[in-house]
């Protein structure tokens, strides 16, 4: 995925600039996977909850 569409897909879920390039591996991966396309700023929120508990 060229990174504009990467970026577009970060804005779409409310990520701005500067957090985009603060994303961990898995948040990356979980977002900008192909099957990622229903994948929402609720579902990365949970995800960097479940993260911070770790």
């Amino acid at each position: 995925m060229p990174f504009a569409e990467m970026l577009l897909a970060a804005i779409r879920i409310g990520i701005n600039a500067p957090d985009f390039w603060r994303l961990s591996l898995l948040e990356w991966r979980n977002i900008f996977a192909p099957q990622s396309q229903d994948f929402t700023r609720a579902d990365l929120d949970k995800l960097m909850q479940n993260l911070k508990e770790e």
